[in-house]
């Protein structure tokens, strides 16, 4: 069979191969040119976009268009770029490069990195894109000519991340990524945005937030899918509808970006009113495996280089747990109230929650500065004092400070006691405390200074102490207080306080402290607890255990002091008794429900020893046995008269009074009775019967009524 020209099946053929050897010299040769002027075309669209533009491999296919291997936009003249992208795919036709016209549909990226950062005029890679869109709106040509057309654009990228530019390439990032983006751009100004978003914040381990949270979960990782359509109104885009789905959660929002081509455009966005699972939120279910749901509605506003988050939420039986080291357990439950935040301020002021089981009310106020600033009051419900057979009718704490490298400010504790018809206001304020909430194993509290006040109808008392330091260890159900140790009133305090949570019906508070060197007659004035006792150097003793019947009990060791003891001059005409010094006066004393028991009481001086004991509650009853020297005795005329009377030459005559009364009014009685016929037991028989009238009168005249 012989080939022929003529026949039209061979033309087309013919034809079909001159036209595939033409495109393919078309593209070797634009290849060829693109990768031999791609300096000059760098410098070029450069020039043209007014930041530095840098292509290193490009290459050109009739199938897929522009091929730009490496690409990076750098702003202004920085020296690091602003915009990294790889394996960019641009479809371009044909036809219209004869009439230098490059028309763009499809923009395909792999991989792009876009480093945001902060400048004068705002954020860098806005500007860049304001630049480009004015110059593409005023039909500026490209270079050699050309000019562009981008209407019915289609721009994916498979996978692109946001990262500030501050934290590019540490070595766990920030960024915010999208996977299988896409943005469809239609003729009409309409603009539509979908792709898979990831939020990744690592938190720094300088930031007070990471103390509580385990190091392979400090960072914030949040993914969505998002959708958007919005519409570009003169100068202003509209967004029409945002939706970002969180599992099955969604979020609804719409707003306004104001003068969106500007170099810093205003932001105005805000959600429709949503619930979230927390269950959904990756950080908190992680950290602190968060349940329940809140009500939000949140807003961002201001331009785009300083936008402003805020929000209002609706707490509704949420829950968190905080478990850091061994045994360290903080359980939230059953959280209920209203949360806002705004101008980078969270306040709450009428939470209801549980911690640990114990029920709460709780207002707080952070400033989320630099150094946070922080309010936080509250108070144990009445109920459970009750329940737990607490004697208080309000417990309440404040306390206003910042966190630092560790927690600083003061702290306010308020109490009311109430018990039968004693009632006492009592408070607790430490100035300047200093908490290491970051250590595991064991946190340091301290204090600068500690006021204690106590207020009943009797008067104000009032104990001041001063560089308080303690260890602190926080289990599941116990908290403890160790090494604490304190100045105040010349001497030393040490102790600890442990309270245990594990009892169901009654948790159970330990104190054991203990004092050295305490000045008596500072102490006393304070806490007014006697003026009876002038001067002293005390140690001394306490301890408290709420489930005890005996819930305190505590033993005191005075050496050195002055006491008066007029009382018993009421009772008994002794020489001045009003600055008796003694060597030393030990007590014993306990509380319980119903009673204050003093035991024990010895004091011994030069001239008297004393011993007594007696119980307190709504009466007073006691005996107080006294043995005074003789010679201290003869100071008196009428003991002058007993001694001579009676020609006694024991060194000590003995003593014996009751107590009795209410506290407001207590009263001494000398068992004169009683003495006489001890007194008459050391006289010889015989001489009994010649004195005892004048005996009689005698101790009737010591009788000081």
């Amino acid at each position: 069979m012989s080939y022929t020209w003529k026949s039209p099946r061979n033309l087309i053929s013919f034809a079909l191969i001159i036209v595939i050897l033409a495109l393919l010299a078309v593209q070797v040769g634009a290849s060829f040119y693109i990768t031999e002027n791609l300096p000059q075309i760098n410098k070029e669209l450069s020039n043209f976009l007014g930041h530095n533009l840098k292509i290193k491999r490009a290459s050109f296919n009739l199938i897929t268009g522009l091929h730009l291997y490496d690409f990076s936009v750098y702003f202004s003249n920085r020296s690091r770029a602003s915009l990294l992208a790889s394996d960019i795919f641009i479809r371009i036709k044909i036809l219209p490069l004869i009439f230098k016209k490059v028309v763009v549909r499809r923009v395909s990226i792999k991989e792009c990195i876009l480093l945001p950062k902060r400048e004068e005029e705002g954020i860098n890679l806005q500007i860049i894109f304001s630049d480009l869109y004015k110059k593409s709106k005023l039909d500026t040509p490209l270079p050699f000519g050309f000019k562009l057309d981008t209407d019915n654009l289609s721009l994916t990228a498979r996978e692109a991340k946001v990262i500030p530019a501050a934290v590019y390439r540490t070595p766990q990032e920030t960024h915010l990524l999208f996977k299988n983006a896409a943005i469809l751009v239609y003729r009409a100004n309409k603009i539509k945005f979908k792709g898979e978003v990831t939020l990744k914040y690592q938190i720094p381990q300088e930031k007070y937030v990471s103390r509580f949270l385990d190091q392979e979960t400090s960072h914030f990782i949040q993914k969505a899918k998002c959708n958007m359509e919005s519409n570009i109104i003169g100068d202003n885009m509209k967004i029409d509808l945002l939706v970002l789905n969180i599992g099955p959660d969604q979020i609804f929002c719409t707003g306004t970006i104001k003068d969106f081509a500007e170099k810093n455009p205003l932001m105005s966005i805000a959600s429709v009113p949503t619930f979230i699972s927390l269950e959904n939120i990756d950080f908190f279910k992680d950290n602190f495996q968060a349940k329940g749901h809140i009500f939000i509605t949140f807003f961002l506003a201001g331009p785009m280089d300083n936008t402003k988050a805020s929000f209002e939420s609706n707490i509704s039986r949420c829950s968190f747990k905080y478990h850091m080291a061994d045994m360290e357990e903080v359980n939230l439950t059953n959280i209920n109230g209203e949360a806002k935040f705004a101008n980078k301020t969270l306040s709450s002021p009428n939470l209801t929650l549980k911690i640990n089981g114990v029920p709460l009310n709780i207002g707080l106020k952070i400033s989320l500065l630099k150094t946070p600033q922080f309010y936080v009051s509250l108070s144990v419900a009445k109920e459970f004092l009750a329940s737990r057979g607490v004697p208080l009718e309000s417990l309440e704490f404040s306390f206003d400070g910042k966190l630092e490298n560790t927690i600083k400010g003061n702290l306010k504790i308020k109490s009311l006691y109430k018990r039968k018809r004693l009632i006492l206001d009592m408070n607790a304020l430490l100035r300047n405390i200093d908490f290491d909430y970051y250590n595991l194993t064991e946190k340091f509290f301290k204090a600068e200074k500690i006021e204690l006040t106590k207020k009943s109808e009797e008067g104000i008392q009032k104990l001041i102490f001063s560089d308080f330091d303690s260890k602190v260890k926080l289990t599941k159900n116990l908290l403890k207080i160790n090494h604490i140790k304190f100045k105040g009133y010349q001497g030393i305090f040490n102790g600890l306080i442990n309270l245990d949570f594990a009892s169901r019906k009654q948790p159970q508070l330990n104190i054991s402290l203990s004092g050295s060197g305490i000045d008596v007659k500072s102490l006393m004035q304070d806490a007014q607890l006697s003026e009876n006792l002038r001067s002293g150097t005390m140690d001394v003793r306490i301890r408290f255990n709420n489930i005890l019947k005996r819930f305190v009990e505590g033993r005191c060791y005075i050496k050195k002091g002055v006491m008066d003891l007029g009382a018993l001059s009421d009772a008994v005409k002794f020489p001045p008794l009003d600055n008796t010094n003694f060597d030393i006066m030990h007590i014993y004393f306990a509380v319980t429900r119903q009673n204050i028991i003093a035991r024990g009481l010895k004091l011994l001086s030069p001239e008297l020893k004393l011993n007594a004991f007696w119980d307190l509650n709504s009466k007073v009853t006691g005996v107080i046995n006294l043995k005074v020297d003789s010679v201290f005795l003869k100071k008196s005329k009428q003991f002058r008269q007993l001694l001579s009377l009676t020609k006694i030459k024991s060194p000590y005559i003995n003593f014996k009074f009751l107590l009795g009364g209410i506290p407001d009014a207590l009263r001494l009685m000398w068992m004169k009775g009683e003495f006489k016929n001890k007194l008459e037991e050391t006289l010889p028989k015989g001489i009994i019967a010649s004195i005892e009238t004048s005996l009689d009168k005698t101790i009737e005249e010591l009788s000081a009524k």
